[in-house]
């Protein structure tokens, strides 16, 4: 022991220790933890395959053969009901009723060459198609506003291939410059097949439509000089939707005069106009909502790919519509002095049946 003093015991203070056990957690406790986190695995997976049938068609476990609860829901409500073919009744008809019918026959198929042929030369594709092939535009300059950005944006065309930026119009894209280059520079630089632009729905706030025509007309020239060899596509520019029109100084109205205009300057400069605003309508006249931004002006990416597809078979199929239409009206012809050959021989028929009659009669 020690002491601080010869024979005395040094004292040292007892120190109290404490010890606190840890809480053991319930094994019941963990096991319904277990349980309801499985419960919501579970839940969420469920919702996510009947968002993923609703909205795609499609059977998810089909393959596995698990069938959840809403298939035949989905199935009846894909039913196609297919009516039944009217039956044709065949009756015997006197020569007198074969010879009307006869006629008949030769009036409806006359009708029927000249809608036939009336058909095969304004034949266009399908509005909402999205094909077209990106190697077509390869060597295409594509002159625009903010909604041109979005084909580069979205990846439908290179970047090299459009010149577009927020608030272009007519007037500002004579002299505006992008990355250090006017449009007519760019095209001079490039020489590209083809040259599309679509300005004009940014100027509708603030200037004429006559004036906008009229600074298109100049952009052109612009680029015919910088290129002469490149075909010039003018393109219309787009509806608006209802909610923007009522919001927005772009109303429908306005944008149908404008581009009325454009059309009208296209043909005095011998380029190609194609109209885009018609495609892109809804049956009410404004843009349709599976191709228009929240903002009911710019577009969604499904959008470029119609514009594309569309601008492609204009410009693909110019050479081959004059062969048509000219095919066609000789087609017209030949069947028009087809049909003639075959009323001749009906009145003839009827002639002949007519004397026959009044010899009978006679006798």
């Amino acid at each position: 022991m020690l002491s601080h003093k010869k024979g005395v015991p040094l004292k040292m203070p007892r120190k109290n220790y404490y010890y606190s056990e840890k809480p053991r957690t319930s094994k019941v406790l963990v096991t319904l933890n277990v349980i309801i986190i499985v419960l919501i695995v579970l839940v969420l997976s469920a919702l996510g395959l009947y968002s993923y049938t609703f909205f795609t068609g499609k059977e998810p476990l089909a393959n596995i053969g698990v069938k959840m609860p809403w298939d035949d829901e989905y199935a009846v409500s894909q039913t196609v009901v297919i009516e039944p073919e009217p039956t044709e009744t065949i009756t015997q008809m006197t020569t007198t009723e074969t010879t009307q019918v006869t006629a008949n026959i030769v009036l409806t198929e006359k009708t029927d060459v000249s809608d036939s042929t009336a058909e095969t030369s304004e034949t266009k594709p399908k509005y909402n198609s999205t094909d077209y092939d990106k190697t077509f535009f390869s060597n295409s300059l594509f002159i625009g506003d903010s909604i041109f950005t979005g084909f580069s944006g979205f990846g439908y065309l290179e970047p090299d291939n459009v010149f577009a930026q927020v608030g272009l119009n007519p007037e500002s894209a004579i002299t505006k410059e992008i990355n250090g280059v006017t449009a007519a520079k760019k095209a001079e630089a490039m020489q590209p097949d083809y040259i599309c632009i679509m300005l004009g729905t940014n100027g509708l706030a603030f200037l004429s439509t006559d004036y906008m025509a009229e600074e298109m007309s100049k952009l052109v020239d612009e680029l015919r000089n910088a290129s002469p060899d490149s075909e010039i596509v003018i393109l219309s520019i787009p509806p608006v939707t209802a909610v923007h029109e009522s919001e927005n100084p772009e109303k429908i109205p306005l944008i149908t005069d404008y581009n009325g205009k454009l059309q009208k300057t296209a043909e005095s400069k011998e380029c190609k106009y194609i109209d885009i605003f018609t495609m892109l309508q809804d049956d009410d006249g404004y843009l349709a909502a599976d191709y228009a931004e929240a903002d009911g002006l710019h577009f969604l990416g499904k959008a470029y790919g119609v514009v594309l597809s569309r601008i492609q078979f204009e410009l693909s199929n110019e050479g081959e519509n004059t062969s048509e239409t000219e095919s066609s009206a000789e087609t017209a012809i030949s069947a028009e002095t087809a049909v003639t050959a075959v009323e001749a021989a009906v009145t003839e028929i009827e002639t002949t049946s007519v004397s026959t009659d009044e010899t009978e009669i006679t006798q």
